[in-house]
């Protein structure tokens, strides 16, 4: 199960080399924003789900398995355009932090 195409490159990229590499694998499409929904489908139904890490305990009867593939997520930091000075101070900090890799 991996969210439908058109709304992750990543996800696009992970599809396009399962289908590539691995013809056999059936691709099930779910959307892109994952609900209890989706976690109940992949564990009545048997799936495999590519998932954010941080979905890894929305389940109790589901198990997560880093994926070791080539390819990374990039994230940033949404934020108030009015945002306050204690905000303005931490990204301060940020900015300061050389970008390092996740282990």
């Amino acid at each position: 199960m991996i969210q439908e195409a058109g709304n992750s490159p990543l996800n696009d990229q992970l599809r396009d080399e399962i289908e590539k590499e691995h013809p056999a694998v059936t691709i099930l499409d779910v959307p892109c924003h994952y609900d209890i929904e989706v976690f109940n489908r992949c564990e009545e139904e048997g799936c495999l789900l590519l998932s954010l890490e941080s979905w890894k305990e929305v389940h109790p009867s589901l198990v997560s398995v880093p994926l070791n593939v080539n390819h990374t997520i990039p994230y940033g930091i949404i934020y108030s355009a009015k945002a306050g000075q204690e905000i303005r101070h931490f990204l301060q900090i940020l900015q300061k932090e050389p970008a390092r890799e996740m282990a």
